[in-house]
């Protein structure tokens, strides 16, 4: 779980757009009901619309480039967020039964910065003393529930057996994928050519076609005619798999046999024959040969499930209520 962090707290965003004719105390009365009204509880655990609001904005900073949601998806973000922050709240509180503890000395250290940089703002004077422990307690929520997170991961381990379990029950992430070994006559077309273009170049294609048919050799006629970066190389494009080549390309290829070619295939990029190499198999490489990467494989996907299952456990046994959100949120 990404560990929360900021670099401008929205109470300074609000108190700062307010008229320059406002005095401090009124800024700070017209916000300081965010501090009193309730937006959810956890367990035995307050969350205030201070803090929602703090943590939509800061979500809203991290995930979206301009720090907006898409046009009409304002709500759900918010209604997203707010059942993310209840999550890290409950987390947190499991984590300190567990005895686990928040990084006191960090978290000072980024609250202290805070004072540091609006020192001389009477705004901030007057917005702190409410704001630094709201704002403390989500820092400390957001570092015991990615604590929590990796204490219930780390203490998953897998036998050699489980490991293998997975290796057979996932064969599919073990299986080298068929792959052809093809060659290419492609001759290219700009974007932007007309249809008279097209016209020549397909029948173009069509007379290296019918040389091919005749007998031809496909590297010299590829030598010759081809603009693709392969026609060096005799068209040469080596082995490739399922999702290298395009999908037309791919049926033409599994309807011929090896040392055969392809009609002329209009492309995106132009007009193309292609030729069928030689064909391989798809192969499923014996648990000896991917032993370490299928450890990893299992043991990641067994540490998922051991959170999910968890966090779903804590959701269970939970006493969450919530108030409405509020609009306009962050």
């Amino acid at each position: 779980m990404k560990k929360f962090s900021v670099s401008f707290p929205l109470i300074m965003v609000m108190l700062f757009s307010l008229p320059l004719s406002a005095k401090s105390d009124d800024g700070a009365e017209q916000y300081s009901a965010l501090y009193e009204q309730e937006f959810a509880q956890v367990n035995n655990s307050r969350i205030v619309e201070a803090q929602l609001r703090e943590f939509i904005y800061q979500q809203k900073r991290a995930r979206f480039y301009h720090g907006k949601p898409p046009e009409g998806e304002e709500t759900s973000f918010q209604q997203e967020a707010g059942e993310l922050l209840i999550e890290r709240f409950l987390i947190a509180q499991a984590a300190k039964a567990e005895g686990l503890k928040s990084d006191s000395q960090a978290i000072e250290r980024k609250l202290s910065a805070y004072d540091e940089q609006f020192k001389d703002s009477e705004q901030w004077q007057t917005a702190r003393l409410k704001f630094l422990p709201l704002y403390r307690e989500l820092l400390e929520v957001a570092d015991l529930s990615a604590k929590y997170q990796d204490f219930i991961k780390d203490s998953v381990a897998l036998s050699n057996a489980q490991i293998q379990d997975y290796y057979r029950n996932n064969l599919e992430q073990f299986t080298q994928p068929p792959q052809n070994h093809v060659a290419v006559i492609l001759i290219n077309v700009s974007p932007s050519a007309g249809g008279f273009v097209w016209q020549a170049v397909e029948e173009q294609a069509n007379n290296i076609y019918d040389k091919l048919e005749a007998g031809a050799n496909f590297a010299e006629l590829a030598q010759l005619h081809s603009t693709d970066v392969t026609a060096d190389q005799g068209g040469d494009m080596g082995y490739v798999h399922k999702g290298m080549i395009a999908n037309k390309v791919e049926e033409s290829l599994a309807n011929i046999n090896i040392g055969e070619f392809t009609k002329p295939i209009v492309l995106l990029e132009g007009v193309g024959i292609f030729k069928l190499v030689d064909r391989k198999p798809a192969i499923v490489h014996e648990f000896s040969e991917v032993e370490k990467r299928a450890g990893t494989l299992a043991l990641n996907n067994a540490r998922q499930n051991a959170w999910q299952s968890k966090l779903n456990q804590l959701k269970e046994s939970a006493v969450i209520t919530r108030n409405e959100l509020k609009s306009g949120q962050g």
